[in-house]
């Protein structure tokens, strides 16, 4: 017995364009719905490929030197193995005229660029669906009764039927699949044109009955419309009919009907998904950027003035981080229901740019949208900023658990006749990042200088990313001296980065843009190797006891900075006892139980914790006792004012570091009243410019060779 299965091969495409990327698109598209893929870059090549294995479709450009579509699908039509292969045409050319010509040349169909890739992969199903019900039928025509069993088993599969009008007298001979198709009782008598008619949708009946009587009078027409069954379900159909071309057939019409409905849902749910989010059912970035530009170009003949309200969720990434995504999914959705009725509140502020109220959009992740056309006053688009924050006042309640949420809205005002779609959700963006940071009290207005911020930060932002690479970073050391005889005890590790156009730019500057880029990792690995490097150093030259302390972003401040940390110190052979780690009270308030867990498993393995800038956080006394920490620093700005309100706070702090049982360090000490204050209060060590400002390894190398006191600079 033979294996039929052998004799199986995937139809194959023949895909003519001279664009090298169009034929790879079209090439994917195809593979994906079955095919295999034959190219070809020209249209003699095509011709010459057609007459060696003639293909099972040709996908054709319309446009392409020498030989262009026209005259390629003349020449492939004229070959006798190609006059049924369907031939499909793309092009960018809508005008009557062309689509005519494309037809008239012999081309099966044709599709709009730019090509659409799915929908493109629905309108080859379609064709070769089509293609293979009329192929069928013209190869059985040596046997009726087969020839009538494959088309209608084809006609079933397509949901295919077809008609035979009589337009003298309205008589009508509709097929089994047909009647099948409208759900009409397979005994009835065949209906007549009159019934026909009271089957398709009212509101397309007129343009039906002309089209068929233009049918008769001037030969093929086509038409998409919709037919309501005799079951009351709705549909899609294509429509084509043409005068009889059977003997005898004077007066009569032929027509084919075909069920497109599940091609029209597909389609529809492909621009759903272009246009609209899944998850909120809100319009997204696409559908805003079109409505964006008809208000614009509305105002721009009008004068009126469009606002665009971008509103982003504070934090959210906590959301996902710690409940995960489902949660997080849930408050997205809460967050829609809610400002769809803030929008509907703010109808009196602005116009709507549509009727169907569609002018609040999701951009994605937590950024929403609100576009105002022909408001009044910068006023009244705060107005309606502020609505839409007072939707974040009472908590999100998500699956049984209470969530509050902030948000921060950034305002793009335009006369619209100085910017177009793309540089008011630009303006937007950048005010919202402003709001974010703290400006405005979650508000905030753009206004031209924030260009010029934002130049500067993306500048900045690449220098950054190659810094590390470049070895543009450097790490400064400044002491922490006994506050008794004022010897030098530790050093505290200070990232500098020299660039070297701007030369040396402030941690200030940079460190935040570090931790938003993700970079601050890496980057901290860096200073700790280094300064565990320096401190063995220094150990190995005489200065056994030295310690060196290291800052550390709240964002590293995870399980993965223990490994990190006890690779550093077995790569340098430094001993855990010789390293204190800085990290700040405030950097505790994102996830605290997890930088407490971290702490502890720090100090288990020997190596000290200090809370740097004590006093500015917000760490309640009960927090502060929880906390595994070797060591507390006095912020600087409590330090400057000692002498006044400053003293009290202070010798506080050091009664409850003592209490503690951990040590105190104070910051910025740079006067003679400030070391005596502090001496005399108890404190352990003192750090500040009195002594040293921060200097390179090798100047501190020869600090610390004297073992002498430091000398006392003059305030």
């Amino acid at each position: 017995m033979t294996d039929r299965s052998r004799d199986v091969r995937p139809p194959r495409a023949l895909i003519v364009d001279d664009d090298p990327v169009i034929r790879l698109l079209a090439g994917r598209a195809l593979e994906g719905v079955g095919f295999a893929i034959d190219e070809a870059e020209s249209g003699r090549e095509a011709v010459k490929q057609a007459r060696r294995a003639p293909p099972d479709l040709v996908v054709l450009d319309l446009v392409m030197p020498g030989d262009d579509g026209f005259e390629t699908c003349r020449k492939l039509r004229a070959l006798r193995e190609m006059k049924e292969v369907p031939i499909l045409v793309t092009t960018g050319l809508t005008d009557a005229a062309t689509i005519d010509r494309v037809y008239e040349t012999g081309a099966s169909e044709f599709i709009n660029k730019p090509i659409d890739w799915l929908l493109f992969q629905h309108r080859v199903r379609f064709l070769m669906r089509a293609h293979g019900a009329f192929r069928d039928l013209s190869r059985t025509l040596g046997d009726l009764w087969e020839s009538r069993q494959r088309l209608a088993s084809a006609h079933r599969i397509a949901r295919i039927g077809h008609y035979d009008l009589d337009s003298a007298n309205g008589e009508m001979l509709w097929s089994a699949e047909l009647q099948l198709l409208l759900a009409l009782p397979a005994t009835r008598e065949p209906p007549g044109l009159p019934h026909f008619l009271a089957l398709v949708h009212p509101q397309d009946r007129a343009a039906v009955e002309k089209g068929m009587q233009q049918s008769g009078a001037s030969g093929e027409w086509i038409l998409e419309h919709r037919m309501i069954t005799s079951a009351g379900a709705e549909l899609v159909v294509c429509h084509q009919s043409a005068p009889s071309s059977a003997p005898h057939g004077e007066g009569r019409i032929e027509g084919a009907i075909q069920d497109i409905s599940e091609q029209r849902r597909s389609e529809e749910r492909l621009r759903f998904l272009a246009y609209y989010d899944p998850l909120t059912q809100l319009p997204n970035r696409n559908h805003l950027r079109e409505r964006l530009q008809r208000a614009l170009a509305r105002g721009r003949h009008t004068g009126e003035t469009v606002a665009l309200l971008c509103l982003d969720l504070d934090r959210f990434h906590r959301i996902n981080d710690t409940l995960g995504q489902t949660m997080g999914d849930e408050l997205l959705r809460q967050t829609a229901m809610r400002l769809r009725e803030c929008v509907r509140a703010t109808d009196f502020l602005g116009r709507p740019s549509e009727d169907d109220g569609s002018d609040l959009s999701r951009l994605g992740g937590d950024e929403f949208t609100v576009l105002l056309s022909d408001v009044g006053s910068e006023q009244d688009v705060r107005a309606a900023a502020h609505r839409l924050l007072r939707a974040f006042e009472a908590p999100f309640d998500v699956r049984g658990r209470s969530i509050p949420m902030d948000a921060s809205v950034g305002i793009a005002i335009s006369s619209a006749a100085d910017c177009d779609a793309e540089h008011l959700l630009q303006w937007a963006n950048l005010a919202t990042t402003r709001a974010k940071r703290g400006e405005g009290h979650g508000i905030c207005v753009y206004e031209s200088a924030m260009n010029a911020a934002a130049e500067q930060r993306f500048e900045l932002e690449n220098a950054l990313r190659c810094a590390l690479e470049r070895r543009e970073f450097a790490v400064s050391y400044q002491p922490l001296v006994d506050a008794r005889d004022a010897r030098i005890r530790a050093v505290e590790a200070l990232l500098r980065w020299r660039h070297p156009v701007h030369g040396n730019v402030s941690p200030a500057v940079f460190v935040p843009v570090a931790e938003s880029l993700g970079l601050i990792g890496p980057i901290g690995a860096w200073v700790l190797d280094e300064a565990c490097r320096q401190a063995r150093a220094w150990r190995e030259r005489g200065h056994p006891e030295l310690r060196v302390s290291v800052n550390v972003s709240s964002l590293s401040f995870d399980r993965d900075l223990v490994e990190t940390v006890t690779s550093a110190l077995a790569r340098h052979g430094l001993p855990p006892e010789a390293l204190d780690l800085e990290l700040t009270e405030s950097g505790l308030l994102d996830e605290p139980a997890r930088a407490i867990e971290t702490m502890r498993r720090l100090r288990e393995i020997g190596v000290g914790v200090a809370l740097d800038d004590f006093g500015t956080g917000y760490s309640s006394l009960s927090r502060l006792v929880e906390l595994p920490i070797s060591t507390i620093k006095i912020d600087r700005a409590f330090v400057s004012q000692i002498g006044g309100s400053g003293s009290a706070v202070i010798g506080a702090m050091i009664s409850l570091a003592r209490h503690l049982r951990v040590e105190i360090v104070a910051e910025g000490v740079e006067t003679l009243e400030q070391e005596a204050f502090l001496r005399a209060e108890g404190c352990t060590l003192l750090q500040g410019f009195r002594y040293s400002r921060p200097i390179d390894a090798q100047a501190r190398t020869e600090l610390l060779q004297h073992d002498e006191p430091l000398p006392r600079r003059r305030p």
